[in-house]
């Protein structure tokens, strides 16, 4: 069943057997690589072709056409295929594949044996049927120079409306005295050049018969081609770009793709390694309309720990990504520049943690969330270092300075709000961190010491919030309190100082100025202690 279907029968059931379902659903999602999650079934490729003379644009019939996979890119899918042209230049071949993407090798040999070879990427997105086209074109010296019909198909660039379709007469012969078309699905037109707008997507065996009456002949003469045009079909693209870091190109790192389904959702669509001395990714077959990128060094990499990883163009958080258009040509200008770090210390200190997908509803036992990145920042929100978490989901943040820090878990599409640790002498070492991925946020607890200078609890209210947000808590004695509003990347946004005294205190945060949205209030007293509570602020 298609993700796209399982939620459509989601939205049927009653509210609380939904909610259950949808977090098996998305867990089952989450927990698969990329790979996986498209290759649960068989899929078919629908590949299909003309070939036509480039002298004349006639149709050549009876010729080989030979389809192969490609052995170096689909590891496990071996595929070859022989098809020959019919009367009217077409051939076809279906190919079956259980690999998420790849690259189909098409080609023939022209009437001097050289060979002619088309690459053509394929991807799996939601669906398990693909449509594939190879068009080729050869020198035909038997071809008829005196009279043919040919025309050119294309999109009106004039419109959006992927629908209407531009017809070019582009025959050869003298005196053609008339163009008859017939559009596939039932219209014609007399017009040479005619416009046709079909009224649903799919592919039309449009033909054009021409009449010619020469000088000289008695009668006229006709000629007739067939072509299959495309019209409102799902279009993809090639996208890639450079990443960098001190001005030059990574040697070792991985590159992700992520698209937006249709509920607007982020979903993680393809990796591809990064190995080559120009530090080039590249994503075949990206199907049109916004996707994001995102690169970061390997473990082996030179640089590695001294980058983290970024989003196209210059962000750590996809929240604050740019967005690239996937639109009608290739784009490989998607460059990356990594961020570096802040300047990374060594020290005694140590962070250890575990993040897991949330089951509670399901199965008792968390699904431990492998290869996350967490993101190690310091208390102003600057990068210090990062970690890949292993198969059984920890991370470890080993030999670093005491001091505040934020752990920010970047799963894209998912909110995060940075959950701040503090490490000291008297306490070098937190290792009890557990971060849990629900499927709208990402949730944090730790071991949690109690303050000597004011209680746990704090009341934070309006919520939401348009222009004062107020906060209540109980101080046990005297202290400087720091208080912080961070947004969901971390980053301070606003900041003061207040002395209180023992009692019940209230505070109030001028928040009017604000973007509406999601914040995080943090309280850090004299014995750095946090406290801390979310509020939405709205309009």
């Amino acid at each position: 069943m298609k993700k796209v279907e399982l939620i459509l029968k989601l939205k049927q059931l009653q509210p609380a057997t939904r909610f259950c379902a949808i977090l098996l659903a998305l867990l089952g999602f989450m927990i698969m690589p990329a790979a996986a999650q498209v290759n649960s079934q068989l899929k078919y490729i629908y590949l299909s072709g003309q070939l036509t003379s480039s002298n004349t644009g006639a149709p050549i019939a009876d010729h080989d056409i030979y389809i192969s996979s490609d052995s170096l890119v689909n590891s496990g899918f071996g595929y070859y295929a022989t098809a020959k042209t019919d009367v009217n230049g077409f051939y076809w071949d279906t190919l079956v594949t259980s690999t998420s993407d790849g690259l189909i090798n098409i080609y023939l040999y022209d009437f001097d044996n050289n060979q002619i070879l088309l690459d053509r990427y394929y991807r799996f997105v939601w669906e398990t049927e693909y449509l594939m086209f190879a068009d080729f074109s050869i020198f035909d010296p038997d071809a008829n120079m005196e009279l043919q019909a040919n025309f050119l198909p294309q999109t009106d660039p004039l419109e959006e409306n992927p629908l209407r379709i531009l017809f070019k007469d582009k025959s050869i012969g003298e005196s053609i005295k008339s163009w008859s078309w017939d559009f596939g699905d039932g219209s014609t037109s007399t017009i040479q050049d005619p416009e046709h707008t079909y009224t649903k997507s799919g592919i039309y065996m449009v033909r054009l018969t021409i009449n010619s009456l020469p000088p000289g002949f008695e009668g006229s003469q006709t000629s007739t081609i067939t072509k299959q045009v495309g019209a409102g079909l799902r279009e993809f693209h090639h996208i890639g770009g450079h990443v960098f870091a001190e001005q030059f190109p990574i040697d070792i790192g991985i590159a992700y793709l992520y698209v937006y389904d249709e509920f607007d959702n982020i979903v993680l669509l393809d990796t591809t390694k990064i190995n080559t001395e120009l530090g080039y990714y590249t994503f075949y077959e990206v199907p049109v309309g916004k996707c994001l990128t995102k690169a970061r060094l390997e473990s082996g990499a030179a640089l590695y720990g001294k980058y983290m990883p970024t989003y196209f163009r210059n962000a750590f958080d996809w929240n604050y990504a740019e967005e690239i258009e996937v639109a009608a040509s290739d784009n490989y200008e998607c460059d990356i520049w990594l961020r570096p770090s802040s300047g990374a210390q060594t020290g005694d200190g140590q962070i250890i943690g575990q993040i897991s997908y949330d089951t509670s509803l399901v199965n008792r036992t968390p699904v431990p969330a492998g290869e996350i990145e967490v993101i190690l920042l310091n208390s102003q929100g600057n990068f210090f270092t990062c970690d890949l978490s292993n198969d059984d989901g920890y991370f470890d943040f080993s030999n670093i300075p005491y001091g505040t820090y934020q752990l920010f878990p970047d799963v894209a599409g998912i909110s995060t709000t940075p959950m701040y640790v503090t490490i000291s002498e008297e306490k070098p070492i937190e290792n009890d961190v557990i971060l849990v991925i629900f499927p709208n946020e990402i949730t944090f607890s730790v071991h949690e010491n109690i303050s000597d200078f004011v209680d746990k609890a704090m009341r934070l209210y309006p919520n939401p919030v348009t222009d004062q947000a107020k906060i209540s808590v109980q101080v046990k004695k005297s202290s400087l309190m720091n208080i912080m509003i961070t947004d969901l990347a971390g980053r301070i946004i606003y900041k003061q100082e207040s002395q209180l005294s023992p009692g019940s205190q209230e505070l109030i945060l001028p928040v009017g100025n604000l973007p509406a949205g999601m914040y995080q209030v943090i309280l850090i007293p004299e014995d750095k202690v946090l406290i801390s509570g979310k509020f939405l602020k709205s309009n």
